[in-house]
């Protein structure tokens, strides 16, 4: 967030990936206010920070999210 805030770059949604390869692995589709809000996320996780995104990536990472979320 505060990189984000240091180099001017807006952040929208973002992926944390949560406990991949095992079989509590997670994959949540938020901003990072959401994030910060969820008591749910336990490490080990990681971001992915998704670049411009096609209409059709963006439907996928929505429908996605909507999914997997809890």
């Amino acid at each position: 967030k505060q990189s984000a805030k240091n180099h001017n770059f807006k952040l929208g949604k973002i992926v944390l990936c949560q406990a991949l390869g095992t079989s509590k692995a997670k994959f949540i589709y938020q901003t990072i206010r959401e994030l910060e809000e969820n008591t749910k996320i336990h490490p080990p996780y990681c971001f992915i920070i998704p670049a411009k995104l096609h209409f059709i990536e963006n439907e996928i990472l929505q429908e996605f999210a909507e999914k997997l979320s809890y």
